[in-house]
Formats: C-alpha cells, structure tokens, sequence
C-alpha cells in the first residue's frame, strides 16, 4: 500500500502472543496474522497498532491508525485539528463529541496530539486529534475550559464509511 503522496505504508503490531506471518509478507483484509497476547510492556492482553509512513523504523514515521482503519459499517471517523486564532497547534486539548440535541450525553472525548512529539499528523488531513467508529449522525463538538466556559461548538455529520472534518479554533 502506498500514501497519497506515494510512500509505502507499514502495519506494526505489538504486544501479540503468536504470530502467523512473515515479516514483508502481504496480507489481504480479513485475513489472521496471528493472537492477541500481552507479550512485551503490557498490563492485559490487547494488540497494538501502529501505521508508519514511509520509514518502517523510524518513530516519527508513526500515523494515526483511525485515518488508516475502514470505520464499522454505518460508523464514521471524525478528524480535527484544534488550533488557537493564530493558526498554531493546541496541544493537550480535550474536545468533546455528543449527538447533537442531547445537550447532556456525551458520547465520546478526545485529545490533541503534539505531531512533533508523539503520533504525526497526516500531511493532507493535518489532524491532530480523530475519533474513530463514531455512529453516522449529526454531532456537536465543543471544547470547554476548566470551568466549563465553551470555547468552541460546532455540529458535524458523521457519514457511514467516510471520514469527517473540523477545524477547532480556540480563541486565546
């Protein structure tokens, strides 16, 4: 597989009891590559996932597999970057998703990601937070401070197999 701007693409997974395949061998979608264990550092069994771009060995290769990942069927990915009204990054930020209409029931939260120091963000996306395997529906995302001032709301349809996006500006 290669990326939009025709650099292969590599699955790293981790953290697996067994493993059934090669390494460099291809796999089609569905397909076992092998269990999941708690080989490793690891507090329970689970598998890790990374997706490298580029340079199979180099951390700052490191993608967010929610771009990477085909949602559930009738789910969707929401993308973001969350930025300040200078165009800069904000980094440590939680946003918050809720169906839109059920002022009290927060779905989901995520964080925004430093690209420079932890997961990249996608050089077409420039995302620096994603929340995968969203229900397709309408949903406000908002940001509020320590003491619960909203900073930023904006709704967004979440569409069944795609990848929705919005840009949270947080004024200083």
């Amino acid at each position: 597989m290669k990326s939009l701007d025709g650099l292969p693409v590599y699955s790293l997974y981790g953290h697996m009891q067994r493993i059934d395949v090669e390494i460099g061998q291809r796999v089609a979608a569905g397909e076992r590559i092998g269990s999941v264990g708690d080989s490793g550092v690891a507090f329970g069994p689970h598998l890790h996932l990374e997706i490298r771009v580029g340079d199979p060995m180099r951390f700052g290769a490191v993608r967010n597999p929610d771009l990477w990942l085909m949602p559930y069927p009738e789910y969707g990915t929401l993308a973001g970057r969350m930025i300040y009204e200078d165009g800069s990054p904000v980094y440590e930020g939680t946003i918050s998703v809720r169906r839109a209409g059920l002022s009290n029931a927060v779905v989901r939260y995520a964080y925004s990601y430093n690209a420079a120091e932890t997961v990249g963000s996608d050089p077409i996306w420039q995302e620096n937070f994603t929340l995968g395997d969203l229900p397709a529906d309408t949903y406000e995302v908002f940001v509020s401070d320590r003491n619960g001032r909203v900073r930023f709301r904006e709704e967004v349809v979440i569409e069944a197999g795609k990848t929705s996006f919005v840009q949270v500006v947080i004024p200083r």
